[in-house]
């Protein structure tokens, strides 16, 4: 219960409901690009005392690692061990008041055991983002996601060859898209997906999809048997459903939710205006799935009619399974 009322309570302060006093947005960057430097680029761990608050919690914490402060000098150790030249750049840095967003980027060389695969003498590049909150000038909160399936690829996990990672981008440069733009825009369940990125645009570590949810509609409770997802809120109330730990949430704007992979999972919105919300996958390539089950359309303002009568179910599990996913339907 003691991480669901810190849940709660950091909901409060992203929401406005509390006071997140003056803006420390600068002095935190700081605070970060230290602690990132430091710890994970030198190893210097006695940085993690001061850095991070007694009752730390990563809420993404590796499968297996303690909580806490001990934890996350576990997890320190375990990384530089597998990659002693580990350096992470950070690439962007966002602040406001009290809350740090961190997109970095991790090179290395493969040196040591890393999830029960031998040194291959590999040097690899990940990516990876990072939500944390700062408390009293103290690390209280954090939530991320990595690619680690990517990272896995390139050493040649599961006896695959290196691959997604290497795959070149054809964006070269720093690219934009409009609010209306998108790689594709899909219709499923109700739910249109305006396709932001995909697994093309990222080198294989993402697909990024802006969702826009009318009121009473969702996704039904399903599982990813490969891939992590991150939920961030634009707008509307929303009902979130965690069916593995059977716990519900009601959350509302600029609140995030990340989902390991193997965890049932599904939302609805239900407020009485249509919702939006960021969806990030990774690794990516879910964009093929949302082509496969939904409707694909060009003007997200003029979508086409929506399929009449109930909603193929047996088909719609067809196309799931092949991509590694699980609907809970109403037939079970």
């Amino acid at each position: 219960m003691d991480s669901i009322n810190r849940a709660l309570q950091a909901e409060k302060i992203w929401s406005g409901e509390t006071n997140p006093g003056p803006d420390h947005s600068d002095k935190n960057i700081e605070l970060v690009k230290r602690f990132f430097e430091e710890v994970w680029n030198k190893g210097n761990l006695s940085l993690v005392d001061e850095v991070l608050a007694p009752d730390y919690e990563d809420y993404n914490r590796p499968p297996g690692t303690p909580r806490g402060l001990k934890g996350y000098k576990a997890n320190v150790n375990m990384i530089r061990s597998a990659f002693p030249d580990i350096r992470f750049t950070l690439d962007q840095v966002f602040a406001e008041n009290d809350h740090v967003a961190i997109r970095l980027t991790g090179h290395g060389t493969h040196k040591g055991n890393f999830m029960g695969i031998p040194p291959t003498g590999k040097q690899v590049s990940f990516g990876g983002m990072t939500f944390i909150r700062i408390q009293d000038g103290k690390v209280a909160e954090r939530w991320g996601i990595s690619d680690i399936p990517g990272l896995m690829q390139q050493l040649g996990g599961n006896g695959r060859p290196p691959s997604a990672i290497q795959v070149k981008s054809p964006y070269d440069h720093v690219s934009f898209m409009g609010p209306k733009d998108s790689k594709s825009t899909t219709r499923v369940l109700g739910v249109t997906n305006l396709c932001k990125a995909t697994k093309d645009d990222t080198r294989g570590i993402y697909s990024l999809f802006v969702s826009t949810v009318p009121p009473g509609e969702g996704v039904p409770i399903h599982t990813h048997w490969k891939e992590d997802e991150a939920y961030y809120l634009l707008e509307g109330e929303w009902e979130l459903y965690d069916d593995t730990n059977k716990e519900t949430m009601t959350l509302g704007p600029e609140n995030y939710v990340y989902v390991p992979m193997r965890t049932s999972h599904g939302f609805k919105n239900v407020g009485d205006k249509p919702g939006r919300l960021v969806l990030i996958i990774t690794p990516g390539g879910l964009e093929g799935f949302f082509e496969g089950i939904g409707q694909v359309f060009d003007d997200p303002d003029n979508p086409p009619p929506a399929p009449s009568g109930p909603p193929d179910f047996a088909r719609a599990a067809q196309i799931a399974a092949k991509y590694n996913i699980t609907f809970i339907t109403p037939e079970g």
